[in-house]
């Protein structure tokens, strides 16, 4: 019987060599090497504070003691579990040595044989995904530590005799320790888990277009750049000296393309990046009444008092589902990272003005606008729903009033109350506030435009490259 035999085989078909009897060839091969050497240099040094955040996790007490008790306090606090922290961890660790792997075979994937541009295509995602996943899922095991930590400190600071019994133990273990200072990392805050995220998702997006730069790099006058040709060279615009010359100057091409592109995302990003910034400083309003609402009443679950908390706290929301606090705090965030990050391929274009792959500049056209619409979407949703819950704080009913919610806290958990003000500042809320950002209709009416200006750029774009691409001139 006869075995089947794969065709494919790696020492013939990648290439490694750098060598060539034609020098231009051998300039390249020379050229692909120092990408991918400085490419996994700079990766792994944007890495460096995950590092740290390594060896902080095996090396704290506290989080040991923590995770040993983890089910007890699963039953009565929402908490992150082992899997959120350390599982994350590791799983963040085998994407980056899998984005290191893809590097390293950059050179010889781009110069194998009867590699085709779907390939490189798909040899471009993937590393784009692995880069990004990597970090995501370093960040969010940053987070759910930062929520340790913060559950930490709150314990260690809280100390009233009305504590509940089964939570007593793991109070004095976390006290005693404080006092002692042992193993007290200050690690990152939960909002500049993601501002730091953020910032490594730009370097990591700059690397993938270096590497796309030298995939995708075509000669001039090729894919959507024929269509200007053309049009330049027409009969009828060339008898027009006045469309002509207008022609030149607002021609439509990748680069006039990529410019128009920015415009819309800087238009539609700008109000997000400064809400976002409003959202996670410590003396807005928006800040403190996320945390008072959010966090509070599930930190203080663990006093004998917390029914009679969580009796105020129902009748301040009036049975409103206020969300998820990630969903509202921390995914706008992520999602502005990514979507400032995706428009790097449009600036480059812009700045200097390369010519790429059709099938690259689609998909990078296809990301940006999915990037844009997402982030405008959820950022409205978190506008509604902190304006929804600012209206429930500056309620006049005196039963569910926050004046009546805070007198219960303050009562229930005696001297804590100080602690808790000091690690969650009310910063004016106890009165009447109003928010850093717009009301809720002025909300909806600002989402309309964004939404609009977005979709009919990204059409007007959509439909020109169309054109350019099957090099046609629609009258």
């Amino acid at each position: 019987m006869n075995k089947l035999k794969f065709n494919f085989n790696f020492k013939n078909n990648l290439n490694w060599k750098i060598k060539d009897a034609n020098l231009e060839i051998q300039r390249k091969n020379w050229a692909l090497y120092k990408v991918s050497f400085f490419s996994a240099l700079i990766f792994l040094v944007v890495l460096s504070p995950f590092y740290v955040f390594i060896y902080i996790t095996q090396n704290n007490i506290n989080l040991d003691f923590y995770l040993q008790n983890i089910n007890i306090l699963s039953e009565h606090l929402n908490v992150p579990n082992n899997f959120q922290i350390i599982g994350l961890l590791w799983m963040s660790v085998g994407f980056i040595v899998l984005s290191l792997i893809l590097i390293l075979f950059l050179k010889p994937f781009v110069t194998m044989k009867n590699r085709t541009e779907n390939m490189r295509l798909i040899y471009v995602m993937t590393l784009t995904g692995s880069f990004t996943l990597s970090l995501l899922l370093g960040a969010l095991s940053q987070y759910n530590y930062s929520q340790f930590e913060e559950f930490f400190k709150y314990e260690a600071l809280t100390t009233a005799d009305t504590k509940v019994e089964w939570i007593k133990f793991i109070s004095s273990y976390f006290t005693k320790n404080w006092n002692d200072k042992i193993d007290i990392y200050n690690w990152q805050s939960n909002t500049i888990v993601w501002w730091s995220m953020f910032m490594q998702l730009m370097v990591v997006f700059g690397i993938t277009i270096t590497v796309q730069n030298k995939i995708f790099s075509k000669k001039d006058n090729q894919g959507i750049e024929r269509y200007i040709t053309y049009t330049l060279r027409s009969k009828n615009i060339s008898a027009n000296k006045t469309l002509k010359s207008f022609l030149r100057i607002f021609r439509v091409s990748e680069k006039t393309m990529s410019g128009w592109l920015i415009i819309v995302a800087i238009f539609a990003i700008l109000p997000q990046l400064i809400f976002t910034i409003l959202l996670t400083v410590p003396t807005t309003n928006i800040n403190s009444v996320l945390n008072w609402t959010y966090k509070i009443n599930y930190l203080l679950q663990d006093y004998s008092t917390s029914p009679a908390i969580n009796e105020a706290y129902n009748n301040l929301m009036n049975g409103t589902n206020n969300g998820s606090f990630f969903i509202v705090n921390s995914l706008p965030i992520i999602m502005t990272g990514v979507t400032i990050s995706s428009t790097f391929f449009f600036v480059s274009a812009l700045i200097r003005g390369n010519n790429s792959s059709d099938s690259i500049f689609a998909a990078q056209y296809f990301v940006l606008f999915l990037g844009l619409i997402t982030l405008t979407s959820f950022s409205a949703y978190t506008k509604i729903e902190i304006n929804k819950i600012a209206e429930l704080w500056n309620s006049d009913n005196t039963a569910s009033s926050w004046s009546n919610y805070l007198n219960v806290i303050q009562e229930g958990i005696k001297d804590d109350w100080k602690s808790i003000i000091t690690l969650y500042p009310l910063n004016g809320i106890q009165g009447k506030f109003k928010l850093e950002w717009l009301s809720t209709n002025s909300t909806i009416a600002e989402t309309i435009i964004e939404l609009s200006f977005i979709i009919a750029t990204f059409a007007i774009v959509g439909y020109e490259s169309f054109k350019i691409k099957n090099n046609k001139l629609i009258n």
